[in-house]
């Protein structure tokens, strides 16, 4: 900070490309990645990224799906956008969901799946705290 006696940020630790998922294969659903990403809206003060990581040699389109606390689609349907990472890249979203269903929600699943033949990725949702600026990073596990 500006005194000088704090900082911010958040640990990511390394994680082996053997865990990465795959490119989107219907006969494979498990192995997608999830995660839960918990935000409170009543006073805006938490926002949730979300990041896809390309480890692979070519550009990769990814689908990012939002679904309700229970794993299904909540009356209004699902939020979804695509990413488009270049090789050996990332890119975070800067909360993304926020307007969804208004802002109202303390909890969705997000589904990853990476759409491009021959790619993969990660995936993880970084959760920040808006009056302070820590955050916490979010791992996305195959379902």
């Amino acid at each position: 900070n500006a005194a000088g006696t704090a900082s911010y940020g958040q640990l990511i630790e390394g994680i082996p490309t053997a865990d990465m998922s795959p490119d989107d294969d219907p006969w494979d659903a498990g192995q997608q990645q999830y995660l839960m990403a918990v935000k409170h809206t009543a006073d805006n003060r938490y926002r949730v990224n979300i990041g896809v990581v390309n480890p692979t040699a070519i550009e990769a389109r990814y689908r990012i799906q939002g679904y309700g606390s229970d794993g299904n689609c909540p009356p209004g349907g699902c939020a979804h956008f695509f990413i488009d990472v270049p090789p050996y890249a990332m890119v975070q979203e800067s909360d993304p969901f926020a307007g969804w269903q208004g802002g109202e929600w303390n909890a969705v699943w997000i589904q990853v799946r990476c759409q491009t033949e021959g790619a993969g990725g990660f995936s993880y949702a970084s959760v920040v705290d808006n009056e302070t600026n820590d955050a916490f990073f979010v791992r996305a596990a195959h379902n």
